[in-house]
Order: structure tokens, then sequence, then C-alpha cells
């Protein structure tokens, strides 16, 4: 529909346009959970999730006599949500603790730059592999496409943990590699693997109980039982890979604390690109699996990525040596106590 092609064309524009506020709120982002104050950014998101709420009804719908702009609506209400955002974070996610701001050096513009490129590039081949494949599962029938769209959002919401898990190891990971602790490190990569493990069985268990009782949905139309039946063998899949996504999440995260990013960017890249991708495709076309051949690569990948991050946090394990790191430290400054990292 041209109309609808045109009105999804400015919703585009509006959110690239909202894309300039979220960087920011990324920063403030990577900066609160660098100083273990993720709860600030908590509670402005959740105040923040009501208002674009009620915002997306009334710019969509419109209020009273105004008729409302349609999905323009739900874009602008977007950029200006996030805007507000910004403007928290600005007002109260001032940074604490006694050390002054210092002028930042060329030489850390490049490490950033260079950490930060090969993040990138991990995050890019790890998310970039199911968009792909919804672009994929778009090719197939009616039912394999929505079957494709329940395990992708399942899948969505379950990564959260494990993404906490990630960003919270990075951070105790890096604080111990700052106060030069062996015993340090090594509690946060045990408890960190622990829990990993933990919360992937309890990811397990929650989404393998949901798939258990999906098949009694949707069976009003011969496509609703045939999409009751696949999703409910996409969502096992999904629990599946949790169990070892988790603690392959907290690999990635100690990893990344001890500035080690290269070698776990190829890992990534060799796991989603190398496995999932090939074996996906070949699948669902070849084999004729649809959906779920492409959900079983995805599961593929995921096993030889996680399987592979942990093999070399092993190596860190073994050798222990908090100065291995591939970049080296700048130390801490004698007017600045360290924060001290306990078991």
């Amino acid at each position: 529909d041209p109309d609808l092609l045109a009105e999804g064309a400015v919703y585009t524009r509006l959110m690239a346009l909202t894309s300039v506020p979220m960087l920011v709120v990324t920063m403030f982002r990577t900066r609160l959970s660098a100083e273990e104050r993720p709860g600030l950014l908590l509670r402005v998101t959740l105040a923040a999730v009501p208002l674009n709420a009620a915002l997306n009804y009334v710019l969509m719908f419109g209020a009273g006599a105004w008729p409302g702009l349609g999905l323009v609506g739900a874009g602008l209400s977007s950029f200006l949500v996030a805007g507000l955002i910004v403007a928290l974070l600005v007002i109260l996610g001032r940074s604490r603790g006694g050390c002054p701001a210092a002028a930042p050096r060329l030489g850390d513009f490049a490490d950033m730059l260079r950490t930060g490129v090969q993040i990138g590039v991990a995050t890019v081949a790890e998310v970039g592999i199911f968009l792909g494949a919804t672009l994929f599962a778009a090719t197939l029938g009616p039912a394999d496409v929505a079957a494709h769209a329940i395990a992708i959002r399942a899948a969505g919401v379950a990564y959260a943990l494990p993404l906490g898990l990630l960003q919270a190891s990075m951070v105790r990971t890096s604080r111990a590699e700052g106060v030069e602790s062996l015993r340090a490190l090594r509690y946060v990569i045990a408890s960190g693997i622990a829990v990993g493990c933990t919360v992937g069985a309890i990811l397990f268990m929650l989404i393998a109980t949901v798939a258990v009782f999906f098949q009694d949905m949707f069976q009003a139309s011969t496509v609703g039982q045939s999409t009751a039946t696949t999703a409910a063998a996409l969502l096992f899949l999904v629990a599946i890979f949790q169990l070892y996504d988790a603690p392959g999440s907290v690999a990635a995260g100690i990893l990344r604390g001890r500035r080690d990013t290269r070698a776990p960017m190829v890992m990534t890249l060799a796991g989603y690109w190398g496995v999932s991708a090939p074996l996906g495709i070949w699948l669902a076309n070849t084999k004729d699996m649809g959906a779920v051949g492409i959900w079983i690569g995805l599961a593929a990948g995921t096993a030889v990525s996680s399987g592979l991050l942990l093999a070399r946090l092993r190596k860190h394990w073994v050798s222990g040596d908090p100065g291995s790191s591939d970049v080296a430290r700048t130390g801490l400054s004698d007017k600045c106590e360290p924060v001290s990292v306990s078991p």
C-alpha cells in the first residue's frame, strides 16, 4: 500500500532522529554500569515506559476532535520520550566519587575506538544473525512466520538476563583488574559462571514450561494449529540454548573486562555466521524444515560461540594472571583510593 509506505517512511525518519538522544542514553548506561549504579537508569526507564505508552495512544489515535497522527505519532512519541530520558539522566546522573575529572588523552580515544569497534562487530554479528533469520523466515509460509515471530520475541525477552550478567561481569572483572588482585579476579570468574549456569537453568525451565502448554493455543484454524505446533518446537529450542547462552554471556563479559576483545569477536563471527547461517539455510531449504531448521541453526551457532568463549575464559582462569590483558593498564592514581572488590 503506497500510503502505508509513505507513512512508514516518516516514522522511520523520526526513529532515525530518535537514535541521536538514544546514543546519549547509551553513554549514560555504560557509565552508570561502570559506576555500579544501574538502578538509576532502571528507575528512569520504568518512569518513561508508561509515559511512552500514553503518548503513543494520544499521538496515534488522537484526543477529542483531533484525529491523531497514526503511525507517525508513534515515532514522534519515541523521540519525545528519548529526549526526556536524556534530560532526567543529565539532572540525576552526575558522577560520584572523589577523583576529579581528567582531560582526555589521544591514546585513550584510540584504545576506546579499538575496543569499541571489536565489541561492536561482535554485537552486530550476534544481533544481525537473528535479524537475518527474521528476514529469511519471512519467505516461508504463514505458520512458520508466525511461529518464528513468537520465538524471536521470547528469545529477546529472555536475553535481557544474560545481557545484564554480561555487563555486570564486565564491570566486576574490570574492578578486580584495577586493584590487581588475582584472588578477586578468580572470585569474579567463579561466581559469574555459577550465576550464569543458574540463570540459564531457570530460563530453560520457564521457557520449556511455556512450550508444553503452547500447543493448546491458536486452535481456531488450520494455520493456527500449525503455528502452535511449530511455535512449541521453536520455544523448546529457545529454552535449550539458554543453558549455554547465559554462561557464555558471562564469559564474554569477563573477557571484555580484561580488555580481551579481538579473539571473542572472531569466535562470535565464527559461531553465528560460520555455523548458524549456513546450517539454518541448509536445513530450512534443502531439508524442508522451515522455521525449525532456522532455529536449529541458531541454537547450534550459539553453542559454538558460547563454547569457544568459555574455552578462552578457561585459559584466563588457568593462567590467572591479572596482568595478561591485551592492553597495558594505566594504573591507579595515588590520590584516589581503589574500589574494593569483595568476594
